[in-house]
C-alpha cells in the first residue's frame, strides 16, 4: 500500500445492507458488519471508521451512526484513488441497485434517488483533517477542519433504517450487462438513460412534477435512440413493453388526433407513449400545466407509470441480447402493476 499520496473509499450513508452484493465489478458491502473481513490493514480500518462514525441519522432522539454500505470495485484493494472511468463504473453498479429498488417501491416503503447518493473520501493515515466540497454551479469547500469537530447529519429527504427490497433478477441481469466488453452501445444506452432516471427521482422538493416528466423522457430518448418525434415513441413503446404471454389480451384503440380527422391505432401502452410525449412538449414549450394535464384518464400521474414503462423496455432490450430470461413472474408485473394503471 506504499507509493499512495492519499486514498479513497466510496460508500453510501443511507443505504443499509446485510450482505455482500456484488453488480459486475462493484461490490457493496456492509462496513459495520464485515469491516474486518474486508479491511485486514488496521491504519486502513481505524481511518475508514473515523470518518464514518460521523455521518449520523437525522433522529433527534437517537444520534445513531449510519449503517454505512461500502461501494468498492473488486480489483481495488489498495483503495486508489479511482480513475474516471473506475468511477463511473461504480456510478453505474448504484444506478442500477437504485433503479431495482424503486420500481419495487409501495405506499408504506419507498426509496427515491437520495437515499442512493453516495461519496468519495479521500484519507490518509496521519491527517485527520477533512475538507468539505459541495455544489455544481457553484463550488463551495469548507477547509481546515478535523473530522472530529464535524457530523454530517442525514437529510430529512432521505428515508434512512427503512426496510426496501429490489427486482432480483432485473439487477443480477443488469450487473452482467456492466460486466461483458460485449454490447457496448446498448450498456451505454441503458446506464446512461439511468442516470436520468436518477436525476428524476430526486426526493427534493424544489423539482416539480414537470421538471420530473422532461427528465424522464430524456431517459426514454437515450435509451431508445432511434425514435422520431410523438408516433415513433408510441410504436417503440408498443414494440418493447409488449405482453411475453399468449393469455395476455392486448386490447387496440382507434382514436382521432388532431382537428384534420388524422388516427392513430394503439395498444393502452402505445397510447400512454403518445400523451406522455405530448405532455412532455406541452412542458417544454411553456404551455400551462395543472393537475389535471399530469394525470390519465384513471385518474393515475403519467410519471408514476413512466418508471413500469422503462423498466419494461429495458427488460426487452436485455432479452433480445440473452440477458433476460421471461417468465411468468413477468407476466404477472405487467399484469398486476403496468396494465391497471393505464
Amino acid at each position: 500500500m506504499d507509493g499512495l499520496a492519499y486514498r479513497q473509499f466510496c460508500f453510501l450513508p443511507y443505504i443499509k445492507i446485510e450482505e455482500p452484493l456484488t453488480i459486475g465489478p462493484v461490490l457493496f458491502w456492509p462496513f459495520h458488519k464485515l469491516s474486518k473481513e474486508y479491511i485486514q490493514d488496521e491504519k486502513t480500518l481505524n481511518a475508514m471508521n473515523l470518518y464514518l462514525s460521523h455521518h449520523i441519522e437525522n433522529d433527534p432522539e437517537h444520534r445513531r451512526v449510519l449503517p454505512a454500505t461500502i461501494v468498492q470495485l473488486r480489483k481495488n484493494t489498495d483503495w486508489h484513488p479511482l480513475s474516471n472511468i473506475e468511477a463511473q463504473n461504480i456510478k453505474s453498479a448504484i444506478n442500477a441497485l437504485f433503479f431495482s429498488t424503486v420500481i419495487k417501491n409501495t405506499k408504506n416503503f419507498a426509496k427515491s434517488a437520495d437515499d442512493f447518493r453516495h461519496i468519495f473520501q479521500n484519507f490518509g493515515f496521519n491527517n485527520d483533517g477533512i475538507t468539505v466540497s459541495s455544489g455544481s454551479i457553484i463550488q463551495t469547500q469548507h477547509a481546515g477542519y478535523t473530522v472530529h469537530e464535524i457530523d454530517f447529519i442525514a437529510p430529512y429527504t432521505v428515508s434512512t433504517g427503512r426496510p426496501h427490497s429490489n427486482h432480483k433478477k432485473l439487477l443480477n441481469s443488469l450487473g452482467k450487462l456492466l460486466s461483458t466488453r460485449k454490447y457496448a452501445n446498448l450498456r451505454n444506452r441503458i446506464f446512461n438513460a439511468l442516470n436520468w432516471v436518477f436525476r428524476s427521482y430526486s426526493n427534493d422538493e424544489s423539482r416539480d412534477w414537470g421538471t420530473r416528466i422532461v427528465m424522464m423522457m430524456m431517459a426514454f430518448e437515450h435509451l431508445l435512440v432511434d425514435f422520431k418525434y410523438r408516433d415513433g415513441f408510441a410504436d417503440a413503446i408498443e414494440r418493447l413493453t409488449c405482453p411475453t404471454s399468449t393469455y395476455i389480451i392486448d386490447k387496440h384503440s382507434t382514436r382521432t388526433i388532431n382537428k384534420k380527422g388524422e388516427k392513430r391505432k394503439y395498444s393502452f401502452r402505445g397510447w400512454w407513449a403518445f400523451e406522455f410525449y405530448m405532455l412532455r412538449n406541452s412542458i417544454v414549450h411553456g404551455d400551462k400545466i395543472n393537475f389535471s394535464t399530469l394525470i390519465n384518464r384513471k385518474k393515475v400521474p403519467y410519471y408514476n407509470i413512466s418508471i413500469f414503462m422503462f423498466m419494461e423496455c429495458v427488460k426487452k432490450l436485455l432479452s433480445e441480447i440473452s440477458l433476460y430470461e421471461y417468465d411468468g413472474m413477468d407476466d404477472a408485473e405487467y399484469s398486476q402493476k403496468l396494465k391497471p394503471l393505464i
